[in-house]
């Protein structure tokens, strides 16, 4: 017994000694340090906008931009290319306004007045973020047709009530006859406009920027976290602080993108209606003409519910977020398990308010 004893307690002295080193013998690593909100603080969002000061009657507008959005038009409406369901892109790999039939996924062309974009439809979330919109940055740009506007918003709507862009033009007569709660609207909106100048475009674009300034996702997982209202799993925080390292310096908070344009290798979307040699896909030289701007897009808005769009980059041409960043030629050294946190900790900027947007109504 008196053996025995001593024997023992090596063998459990050695057991304890395993345990503290690890099985190589080597100490253990590390843990890594916590993350805490309070080192994430530019990544929180601001609320949705109530006022504007250079838009008299916000609210009201916005509350007709909403009307406006989901009504068909001359046979489209906004959210036929900007589910709410899909973070406001389209739901299907091509946008398809004018000249298109059904509903995403299989919302189609038909006959010869095609809208199909070579480009995927951005998202409406985020734009009161931003000081250029569209992938080239046409609306807003100081060369381009938007100079002078209250907010690229109004910018970007008023490209797409256009003739020449979506063929939403609201004419006086037809909104009166087909839609006279609509007109109603206009008329208690703009009391000094007569009649037969009510639901011009600049006034129909105001309505809709107004609309979309509001999409403002601070109700996700993600902020209530940086309020710390919530908690959220070891992967995703693991991919906020790679994101922070890897994707940051373009995409940067709180609407985790930038109106910077860079050419990151994404290819051009090909298919039986483009052939991949669309202008459009010049991207930023469209609008400056400058050499170097030749393939570059503006930098995209992920705080938009990305999880939930269909395909990604400019093009559509990636169908899951994970080969849009392996794709994604100017992120260097960046591991699987990185890319799978990552697109957890994406995942967690989700708003599911503005999932479940629907028009007032039955309009």
């Amino acid at each position: 017994m008196k053996i025995l004893y001593p024997l023992l307690c090596i063998i459990l002295l050695l057991a304890d000694c395993d345990i503290k080193t690890g099985d190589n013998g080597n100490p253990p690593p590390p843990s890594p340090p916590p993350i805490y909100p309070a080192d994430y603080k530019t990544y929180i969002l601001p609320d949705k906008p109530s006022s504007n000061p250079d838009m008299p009657k916000f609210e009201e507008k916005a509350a007709l931009g909403k009307v406006l959005f989901f009504t068909k038009i001359n046979g489209s409406a906004c959210a036929d290319c900007h589910s709410p369901n899909h973070g406001f892109t389209a739901g299907q790999q091509q946008s398809c306004g004018r000249g298109c039939e059904g509903m995403p996924p299989n919302r189609r062309p038909v006959g010869t007045d095609k809208d199909t974009p070579p480009v995927k439809s951005p998202s409406s979330i985020g734009v009161v973020g931003s000081k250029s919109l569209l992938w080239t940055g046409l609306a807003g740009s100081e060369k381009g047709p938007m100079k002078g506007l209250v907010h690229p918003a109004i910018g970007q709507a008023l490209l797409a009530t256009s003739v020449k862009a979506h063929n939403m033009i609201l004419e006086t007569e037809r909104i009166k006859t087909q839609h006279p709660e609509i007109f109603e609207k206009f008329k208690n909106i703009y009391p000094d406009v007569v009649e037969a100048k009510l639901c011009e475009p600049i006034d129909v674009a105001e309505c809709l920027a107004a609309f979309q300034m509001r999409l403002v996702p601070n109700d996700s997982r993600f902020q209530q976290w940086l309020k710390g209202e919530e908690k959220l799993p070891e992967d995703a925080l693991r991919g906020l602080k790679a994101f922070s390292t890897k994707c940051a310096s373009c995409h940067k908070p709180p609407y985790l993108g930038s109106d910077e344009f860079y050419n990151v290798g994404f290819p051009h979307l090909v298919n039986d209606i483009h052939d991949g040699t669309d202008k459009v896909n010049e991207g930023r030289h469209v609008v400056t003409k400058n050499t170097e701007d030749m393939g570059k897009f503006r930098t995209m808005r992920l705080a938009t519910n990305v999880a939930s769009h269909i395909r990604w980059g400019h093009g559509a041409t990636f169908d899951s977020l994970d080969d849009c960043i392996k794709g994604h030629q100017n992120i260097k050294e960046i591991s699987e398990a990185e890319i799978g946190n990552i697109i957890e900790f994406l995942n967690m900027t989700t708003d599911r308010n503005l999932l479940n947007v629907k028009p007032e109504g039955s309009l």
